[in-house]
């Protein structure tokens, strides 16, 4: 796994211990249960040497994070943690991880992601480790970095435990209290690691070979308290004193010299017993945070750096040092030594000498490539034009990585004046709040559009545009038409200069096809444009890019009714969510399932998957996802008949889209209402709802072309069966073009609207070429399903393509008739019993008994063991039957075979079961008894005239002639 951050920041300190402290690793040992251990201590007080031995003689490995400023942001200090879990666990492979906070889809509830991420890493934990969070008093008290700690100690697996090193408590954001209580946690205070007498006596020998009597030892315990940080002074002050005036310089001026402040004892003790040019580079060097040998010879312009910084590691004076295999020996000032250097510092030089020392750290820095750095030594030094090129370069790579936090705080350090001629800075002050973007962010967008177009910047321009795109439909409106932005995206990327870009192309042609297909009106032109976001991330390796052109491809796909591909894409998408399972690209996948389910018209598994999604969307706080999952319920339910059920839904995405200001929500919510309501009849309430949705949708800052062509289609079923019906010809037949251009599915149901439409303006003859136009296609492309029509309007059709006797259509009509809609014609088909052409109604007739046979469950007989006779799946029970001679004949025909059976045994036939008569007919024939079979030829054709005004099929007429033949014959 790369590593971009120090190895400094995830290794422990160099500090060899100089007294072994027994006693509290025993304490430590005894609270290996507990989840989290807190270190509280005061400055020098030994949190870390402590932390550091007992890690180092233990057998569980460890995750060492040292905390700075920048970890108040959760990503960073989550990127640390992985980083640190990976160098403890080098047999593992957590590169995924890293990715996490790198893929914003959409607002999260941040407690909900915060358990994500520490869910994921707890996946690879399977032993025991510890992780230890060094200087947690260095976060900012008011950061939601406490409440990423809170679900991070919570959730993480009991066999891993942690650590905090601090000053102080946490504050009140973690509920450390709570923990206590559970006897999750167990806390070493400030008492705790003073040292005792024996540890005193035993430091000052390993240090400074210096023994002490009991007398002197308590007289140094009562000055110091045991402080660790006022013995490492005290050892410096008596390493000075000849050996026969320590007796008398503990005895008579330790208390008094122990009651001067702290700075006094680094002035006197350590600063200023070190040569001028010592001092100098003490000072100059505290500007630096973390300290490279070869750097800070180069800044303060002193040959022997290292040699200084690692004496006073030696003689343990309040620096650490750490080792890195690719840079060498770094080190680190203990805070209260270096905050007393930067304070002498300050009295020592004016702030304009400290502003020339830190431009020339920053220079340095980005000298070596070290960006970051740079960005924060040029703010201290008030550079900000150079601190704006320096965000420029590395914003990017900050955005794919989720640190939005520290691209903001630089950002905000910047005078606005700078910001306003900076569309980089626009631009990235506009990505970072692209989900709670403001008026004014949506601005800086497009005054950062309209910088790099003047700049002629084609990368920026690339990226300025996509971000339009998506907040446009993300907000549910456009401050510029979405076709203009689409047009200027293709026009961009048709131009050779966009070649060396082929992320920031691959992140426009996605963007164009999200707007393409849900707003534009486009979905072919959707689809291909997710196509070549595809390729392009699929070279790039960049999993989420193409994670998202996927899920955007089979939305597109499910629009046109191309299920196949879009199943194969499907399949595509679950291989990469597998090596990629961040909970929004889940539930995105999740929702492309949904659509395909649902447009293919499998709504069981549909109901299925849009409960899971909705659970899943909740359970991890994805708040931007709900309405889309709402859409899809609404969508379904129609198809169930659970039309009560659909105004709930409808009328929480009201709810939620009126709350959020989201105005094509809204006009989504009225369009699917709409047609909840045209499918359940109320075509009135559906008519208002629909007028109310077009209103919305047609408006320059909302408009979305596909779906005011579905409220078109939607509107033309409603006209037809309203009395006053109004003229939607022109517009349905310009939909029903724009459908027929897209090889769209739903042109089927435009086909149907305008036939009903015609019909019931008594315009058969017109009528007729929608009729066979739709149902051909449907037949050719196997639709059972059609998206705008209602059943009950689909049954009107199938019997207009039987009236009408349009060629080309019956066949597919039949078929609808006897499968999808045979719950409906059954009734509907009773009124054509009478009609007046026989060829047409012995074709229903010939219906309404498919109809019927489909209804009638299949008989099986056991014979192994008992006899038992199921009907379907369930067995028949004994009281069931109506006297003993239908199960007598059973059981005969299975024992005799051919052999005659015997008389008085009688069965009961369904009276419309023409099958059963044929069986009867040919049984009886085949064991001689033709007058018997003759006979159920009778009562056959009577049953049928009388119930269905029909003759007995071909079929039966051929067995009846067969035995009257053979009757002959004898």
């Amino acid at each position: 796994m790369k590593t971009p951050v120090s190895l400094s920041k995830i290794l422990s300190p160099d500090l060899p211990p100089i007294v072994h402290r027994s006693h509290l690793f025993d304490l430590l040992e005894k609270n290996r249960d507990k989840k989290l251990i807190l270190v509280l201590g005061q400055t020098a007080q030994g949190k870390t040497t402590l932390a550091a031995s007992y890690v180092r003689q233990s057998k569980i490995p460890s995750a060492w994070v040292n905390l700075g400023q920048e970890d108040s942001d959760p990503v960073n200090l989550f990127l640390a943690i992985v980083h640190a879990f990976q160098y403890a666990l080098k047999d593992l492979d957590l590169s995924d991880l890293l990715s996490y906070p790198s893929i914003p889809t959409g607002g999260r509830e941040e407690m909900l992601l915060y358990r994500e991420w520490t869910s994921a890493l707890s996946e690879y934990i399977h032993s025991p480790i510890r992780c230890i969070l060094d200087g947690l008093d260095r976060l900012a008290h008011d950061s939601p970095v406490y409440r990423f700690l809170q679900v991070f100690v919570d959730a993480l697996p009991p066999h891993a435990q942690i650590f905090f090193l601090s000053r102080g408590m946490p504050p009140l954001s973690f509920d450390f209290q709570t923990l206590k209580m559970r006897q999750a946690a167990f806390i070493l205070k400030n008492g705790d690691l003073a040292f005792t007498r024996r540890e005193i006596k035993e430091f000052f020998y390993k240090l400074r070979k210096i023994n002490f009597d009991p007398d002197q030892l308590e007289k140094i315990h009562s000055a110091t308290g045991g402080w660790v940080g006022g013995l490492i002074l005290l050892s410096e002050s008596l390493s000075r004193f000849p050996e026969a005036m320590r007796k008398s310089f503990i005895a008579r001026d330790l208390p008094d010299h122990f009651k001067n402040e702290v700075f006094q004892y680094f002035g006197r003790e350590i600063f200023d017993a070190q040569p001028g040019k010592v001092q100098e580079f003490l000072l100059k060097s505290s500007l630096i945070d973390l300290i490279d040998s070869g750097f800070i010879k180069e800044f303060t312009g002193t040959d022997n750096a290292e040699e200084i910084l690692r004496d006073h590691v030696r003689k343990n004076l309040f620096v650490q040092s750490f080792y890195d295999e690719k840079k060498g020996w770094l080190f680190r000032y203990h805070q209260m030594f270096r905050d007393f250097l930067q304070a002498k510092l300050k009295v020592s030089i004016g702030e304009e000498e400290r502003a020339s020392l830190c431009f020339k750290a920053a220079t340095l820095y980005e000298r070596r490539n070290e960006q970051e750095m740079a960005i924060h030594y040029f703010l201290e030094a008030g550079a900000f034009e150079n601190a704006a090129l320096a965000i420029e370069r590395i914003g990017l790579d900050l955005l794919k990585t989720g640190r939005t936090g520290d691209l903001s705080q630089w950002i905000q350090s910047l005078p606005e004046k700078l910001i306003q001629e900076n569309p980089w800075l626009l631009y990235y002050r506009s990505m970072v709040g692209r989900f709670t973007g403001t008026e004014e962010d949506l601005n800086s967008l497009q005054k950062a559009l309209s910088l790099f177009g003047k700049k002629e910047e084609v990368r920026g321009l690339l990226l300025s545009l996509a971000l339009l795109i998506e907040t446009s439909i993300l907000r549910g409106r456009a401050m510029i038409p979405l076709p203009v932005l689409i047009e200027r995206a293709e026009e961009l990327l048709g131009l050779p200069e966009t070649e060396p870009y082929p992320y920031e192309k691959a992140v426009l042609w996605h963007q164009m096809g999200f707007g393409l297909t849900y707003r534009n009106g486009d979905p072919r032109k959707g689809f291909y444009a997710c196509q070549n976001a595809y390729w392009i991330s699929r070279k790039l390796d960049d999993t989420p890019l193409r994670i998202h052109a996927l899920v955007n491809a089979v939305h597109a796909l499910c629009w046109l009714g191309e299920f196949k591909l879009a199943e194969s894409k499907i399949k595509e998408l679950e291989k990469l969510i597998g090596k990629h399972p961040d909970s929004s690209v889940r539930v995105l996948y999740q929702l492309s399932r949904c659509e395909f389910t649902l447009f293919k018209g499998d709504f069981k598994e549909a109901e299925e998957i849009i409960t899971t999604t909705k659970n899943e969307a909740e359970r991890h706080g994805l708040t931007y996802l709900f309405p889309v999952t709402m859409v899809y319920d609404l969508m379904l339910k129609p198809h169930l008949e659970q039309y009560r059920e659909a105004e709930e839904v409808g009328a929480r995405l009201m709810d939620f889209a009126n709350s959020t200001g989201h105005p094509n929500n809204k006009g989504d919510a009225l369009l699917y209402l709409g047609r909840n309501f045209y499918f359940e009849g109320n075509y009135e309430k559906a008519k208002d709802l629909l007028d109310r949705s077009f209103q919305i949708l047609c408006s320059a800052e909302v408009r979305s072309e596909y779906h005011l062509h579905l409220i078109t289609v939607l509107s033309g079923f409603i006209a037809s069966h309203l009395p006053q019906n109004e003229n939607l010809e022109r517009d349905l037949q310009t939909t029903l073009n724009y459908l027929l251009s897209l090889s769209s599915n739903i042109a089927l149901d435009a086909h149907f609207a305008m036939a009903l439409l015609k019909h019931s303006q008594a315009r058969d003859e017109e009528v007729i070429p929608h009729l066979e136009a739709g149902l051909r296609i449907a037949e050719e492309k196997r639709i059972d399903n059609f998206t705008m029509t209602s059943p009950r309007d689909l049954l009107q059709v199938c019997i207009l393509a039987l009236t009408l006797e349009v060629r080309g259509a019956v066949e597919y009509a039949t078929h609808l008739l006897n499968t999808r809609l045979a719950p409906l014609a059954e009734q509907e088909l009773k009124k054509f019993k009478n009609y007046p052409i026989v060829k047409i109604r012995n074709k229903i007739n010939e219906i309404r008994k498919t109809i019927h046979r489909s209804k009638v469950l299949r008989l099986r007989i056991q014979t192994l063991g008992r006899f038992r006779v199921f009907r379907g799946e369930s067995p028949i029970e004994e009281k069931e039957w109506v006297r003993q001679q239908p199960k007598q004949l059973l059981k005969v025909i299975l024992s005799h075979g051919t052999g005659v059976i015997p008389k008085g045994v009688l069965i009961e036939v369904d009276p419309l079961l023409e099958e059963s008569y044929q069986k009867l007919m040919t049984l009886y024939a085949t064991r001689g008894m033709n007058n018997e079979a003759l006979a159920v030829y009778e009562t056959c054709k009577r049953v049928l005239k009388k119930e269905l005004k029909t003759r007995p099929d071909p079929m039966t007429e051929a067995i009846y002639k067969n035995i009257l033949e053979s009757l002959n014959k004898q």
